[in-house]
């Protein structure tokens, strides 16, 4: 409640200051150049004053609403280059458990199958509505299913090995896709 007073009162003295600005500034001097040029003064009626300053205010509500909105950053570019970070490292430590001469004991494939599945939780939870999901939550059901194929952080077979590092590869590939969008 404190932060929406909090934004209510930014807002009122953002509009304020821009009405102000608009009425003093534009209004008057435009009235003040024509009482110049015609060497009169100009008594405007109620209507025209009511006018102008109603004008004036929702002038200064757009340009105060302009304001907020360039100070939010772009979520959806924040959240494309946090998911970007998230696939960089997944690949990195992925590729490293592929290189040659490693050697990889199945708890290093269960550990990275599983940081990266939280990882993509995460994101599937804060994704912006402007973004399609799916793939994500695709991910997210290929990286449950390596759970069929061990025990914990083991399993049994080289068969269940390669179930469990195809279904990586494919959410991997998801998530790739997901940037390609």
């Amino acid at each position: 409640m404190a932060d929406e007073l909090k934004t209510l009162r930014a807002y009122i003295y953002a509009v304020a200051n821009y009405w102000w600005a608009i009425i003093t500034g534009l209004a008057l001097t435009i009235l003040d150049g024509v009482e110049r040029i015609f060497g009169t003064w100009y008594q405007p009626p109620l209507w025209k004053k009511v006018t102008t300053a109603v004008a004036g205010l929702a002038v200064a509500q757009y340009l105060a609403y302009r304001d907020l909105a360039r100070s939010f950053p772009d979520t959806n570019a924040e959240f494309k280059e946090r998911l970007r970070h998230v696939l960089r490292n997944a690949e990195v430590e992925w590729e490293a458990l592929d290189g040659q001469g490693t050697m990889v004991t199945p708890q290093m494939i269960c550990k990275q199958v599983d940081e990266f599945r939280a990882a993509v939780v995460i994101l599937y939870s804060q994704c912006p509505p402007a973004i399609d999901s799916q793939p994500l939550h695709d991910a997210i059901e290929k990286l449950d299913t390596t759970k069929a194929y061990r025990m914990g952080n083991f399993f049994g077979s080289q068969q269940e090995a390669e179930q469990i590092c195809k279904q990586m590869d494919g959410a991997l590939a998801d998530v790739r896709a997901m940037l390609r969008l």
